[in-house]
């Protein structure tokens, strides 16, 4: 899970330990196709663009 320790999932679980995070469903798509996609350079844009956001 990203943002374990300074993202807002992690403080969420501080005051609400019994809460499920979760990614987005636009998040997890973004996530498949960088996955799936064997072009070098597009999976380094899409990586750059997810810090990013």
């Amino acid at each position: 899970m990203m943002g374990k320790v300074k993202g807002v999932g992690s403080r969420i679980l501080q005051q609400y330990p019994k809460a499920l995070p979760f990614w987005c469903a636009s998040h997890l798509l973004n996530r498949c196709i960088v996955a799936a996609c064997d072009v070098k350079e597009v999976r380094n844009m899409m990586g750059i663009a997810d810090k990013v956001i």
